[in-house]
């Protein structure tokens, strides 16, 4: 695959057929983030969405997002860059994006689920700042998968324990991941 070189521009406010061509991205991706199809409802009712833009062609290339957590304690998710345009810190830069406006709105704690074997996404979080909170395994889909869940907390004195253990209630804690 021929790998794309151009300037990106960052976007924090989205029209609707943005929205629909950064929906389209994530469903490309099926099986890399997660084995189902994107849910366009949630999607579209995320806090906050984070496009990469190719300048030239005007072609969403990244997306990632606030999801719709109704609380102060936030799931950043949805983050995927076009396979052609990987390895340019697009995905990174989407990233501290999500990291700052997290920031701006004043929440205690973002986190990510994460594939367990989303090397590119963990090398991320883990540069970031992000720390390691739980495995799970789920069922939904096609087989069990595994899952890394991630946090970074913004102010003193957080309760992590108690704040996670509201979060990923539909995923089944496991000790570790097993060798696959």
């Amino acid at each position: 695959m021929k790998k794309q070189t151009c300037r990106i521009n960052y976007i924090t406010s989205a029209n609707a057929q943005q929205l629909e061509e950064a929906a389209d991205l994530l469903d490309e991706g099926k099986g890399e983030i997660t084995p189902l199809p994107i849910d366009r409802v949630r999607f579209r009712r995320s806090r906050k969405h984070f496009l990469a833009i190719d300048e030239s062609s005007h072609k969403v290339v990244g997306v990632a997002v606030l999801k719709d957590d109704q609380d102060d304690a936030v799931e950043i998710g949805y983050l995927r860059v076009e396979p052609a345009y990987r390895g340019q810190g697009i995905g990174t830069e989407l990233m501290r994006i999500q990291i700052m406006e997290a920031r701006r709105l004043k929440l205690k704690l973002i986190y990510a689920n994460v594939k367990h074997d989303n090397q590119n996404s963990i090398a991320i979080l883990k540069n970031m700042g992000f720390q390691h909170w739980a495995s799970y395994t789920s069922g939904k889909g096609r087989g069990t998968l595994y899952w890394l869940c991630f946090y970074l907390i913004f102010v003193p004195d957080v309760n992590v324990k108690a704040i996670m253990s509201k979060k990923n209630t539909n995923l089944t804690l496991i000790d570790s991941i097993p060798k696959l």
